[in-house]
């Protein structure tokens, strides 16, 4: 017999203890406590999991959980640029229960802002580069005519790269962009995820 199609109501129960119990539940435990308080048939993991990828869940019981958050309220308040966003005109009111469906559309919207953010960030990131690329080759088509203007000129570029460096470095830490991944995860992960992560790489 083919399983019944599961409540939108259940499934917000279910996301709500996964996202947010502090023991990081697995997808299965957070099904079997929302059942307990609603009593209702457990879904299989994948589909689930299938859930939880198509409307990205996320972690907010762990501490990872609670930086993630900490970075998509920052992201509301500033820039890609790192000025202050204007906040003003917003419209007060009470927030939606954690676990309900307005809950999950606010979070899901507030997800892709932050992701238009640092798209922002890494197009003006790799224009910043290009902007290093010419100052090099400036210099290097004078070497033959000016070796001594070439080798300033390439010393400027030098500087250039160091310091849009070490800028770029700055600001893609305190945007959270290095590679992160919440450590309760692991047990749901593939071998092959497994293998990703510990070659650095991020897991598919």
């Amino acid at each position: 017999m083919a399983r019944q199609p599961l409540d939108p109501t259940y499934w917000a129960e279910i996301r709500r203890h996964w996202e947010f119990d502090p023991d990081s539940p697995s997808y299965l435990e957070a099904a079997r406590r929302a059942a307990e308080n609603h009593d209702f048939a457990l879904p299989t993991k994948a589909a689930i999991a299938k859930r939880a990828a198509g409307q990205r869940w996320q972690r907010h019981g762990s501490m990872i959980g609670v930086n993630e958050s900490a970075h998509l309220k920052a992201d509301a308040l500033v820039n890609a640029d790192g000025t202050r966003a204007d906040v003003d005109g917003q419209v007060d009111g009470a927030a939606p229960k954690k676990g309900s469906l307005e809950s999950a559309r606010m979070a899901q919207a507030s997800r892709e802002e932050s992701e238009n953010k640092r798209a922002e960030l890494d197009v003006r990131h790799r224009t910043e580069w290009r902007q290093v690329a010419v100052l090099r080759q400036e210099a290097l088509s004078r070497r033959h005519t000016d070796p001594v203007e070439a080798f300033n000129r390439l010393k400027v570029a030098k500087i250039t790269a160091e310091i849009t460096m070490l800028q770029q470095n700055g600001e893609r830490r305190a945007w959270g962009m290095e590679m992160s991944f919440d450590s309760a995860q692991l047990a749901e992960m593939s071998d092959a995820q497994l293998e990703a992560i510990a070659a650095g790489k991020m897991p598919r």
